[in-house]
């Protein structure tokens, strides 16, 4: 099996109507939803799915949106792919939804704890008001070097985010912010505003850090279930609550260390990396890792060509169009009409699984399937998605499209 990462993106990747899609096919994720609207007695999914992007920029709202709208594909890729990852890595705000996948805290206590987070990062905000800019096609090197006269010149500026060898983000006061920008445009570097209502992970965010030390000293933190990597050090998060709580204070007065956090995932040989959220933001800053196969669960070509290629064995890799590829990636990308129906999904887990035998026996012998192979495939298929509740018509057509028919 390959190892895999799950990667969860920070605010400025939240969008109107993220997460309507899962919403709409998987009750997992429409219970996600309601919860969220349940515990924070105020409409989540209203915010996620028909609010203004005004309203999702201000921190308070953003906050527990994006988590929700990561946590309901988390789910759904866990009901749907159910390959348990290796390491997770979340990007500011997504440390989070990191957390919560791997068990460290409950979803209810997420969305309280990011809600109180983004409240007091807002007030903070208000006392001393700012913003962040993406800088990017310039040497993160030389990048410095010119922040560092900015530095010397009494501006209110850091790096905020080390995202990539040619990314990072600025944080600072407007006023020095329309001069940073100002500059690097004339060097020929991208420089983006980015969707964020304050000047995270800077000296500014401290009162902030310090109410929201006090909350978490309040959190009953449980094991991780698998390594989740810091945004402070890049690292592995040491688990104890002190730990965590230290981090998760630190994360916002210090830059995210996201480009040594992928460094790590290389190089504790990580295969595939899936971005569960909305928008391509963290897939974007892996290209340069050709090692990596990076996906975006919230794009259905994405979805599709991991589906393609889940359960291959290392070495000996089947091809996304290879007709029992195919036919995995059809089994996996229709949603389970009958979820709570144990005897449906213990019917589909048979089939399932003699389809994933079938791949691997034939990528170990490096062959293409016989005709008996393709006719035994096609019956297994049919039967997960007759117990999956898929209609008959819509069966032929996604044969159709795989042209498997």
């Amino acid at each position: 099996m390959k190892k895999v990462a799950l990667l969860f993106p920070g605010q400025g990747s939240q969008m109107t109507g993220m997460g309507k899609w899962f919403y709409d096919r998987y009750p997992i994720a429409k219970r996600t939803f309601e919860e969220a609207d349940d515990v924070l007695g105020w409409k989540v999914t209203d915010a996620c799915f028909h609010g203004p992007i005004a309203e999702l920029t201000s921190t308070d709202v953003a906050q527990p949106a994006l988590l929700t709208a990561s946590m309901a594909m988390y789910r759904v890729y866990m009901e749907e792919i159910g390959i348990r990852p290796f390491a997770a890595a979340g990007h500011s705000l997504g440390e989070y939804s990191a957390l919560c996948g791997a068990g460290a805290i409950s979803f209810a206590e997420a969305l309280k704890l990011v809600h109180f987070r983004g409240q007091t990062m807002k007030a903070a905000a208000e006392l001393g008001t700012g913003t962040m800019l993406a800088v990017g096609g310039i040497d993160y090197l030389s990048t410095e070097e010119q922040l560092a006269y900015f530095a010397s010149s009494r501006e209110e500026i850091c790096v905020a985010c080390y995202n990539g060898p040619d990314q990072i983000v600025v944080s600072g006061t407007f006023p020095a912010m329309e001069r940073v920008e100002s500059h690097f445009r004339k060097l020929g570097a991208k420089a983006t505003n980015l969707q964020v209502g304050a000047p995270f992970h800077h000296p500014l965010m401290q009162s902030a850090a310090e109410e929201l030390k006090c909350r978490l000293e309040q959190v009953a933190f449980k094991p991780l279930q698998y390594k989740v990597l810091s945004n402070v050090t890049g690292h592995a998060l040491d688990a104890s609550k002190q730990s965590l709580v230290e981090e998760l204070t630190r994360q916002m007065t210090q830059p995210v260390q996201w480009r040594k956090s992928m460094n790590v995932l290389h190089y504790w040989g990580i295969e595939l990396a899936i971005e569960l959220g909305p928008k391509t933001v963290l897939k974007q800053l892996l290209k340069s890792h050709d090692a990596i196969d990076a996906y975006a669960y919230d794009v259905a070509e994405d979805r599709s060509r991991l589906a393609g290629n889940i359960s291959v064995q290392a070495g000996n890799p089947i091809r996304g169009d290879h007709p029992i590829a195919k036919l995995v990636a059809i089994a996996v990308s229709e949603p389970n009409r009958h979820p709570d129906d144990p005897e449906a999904r213990q019917g589909v887990l048979e089939p399932y699984q003699q389809l994933l035998d079938l791949r691997g026996r034939l990528a170990q012998q490096n062959k293409q399937p016989d005709p008996e192979d393709i006719r035994q495939g096609l019956q297994w298929l049919r039967t997960i998605l007759h117990r999956k509740g898929v209609p008959p018509e819509q069966q032929l057509s996604r044969l159709a499209e795989a042209n498997l028919i």
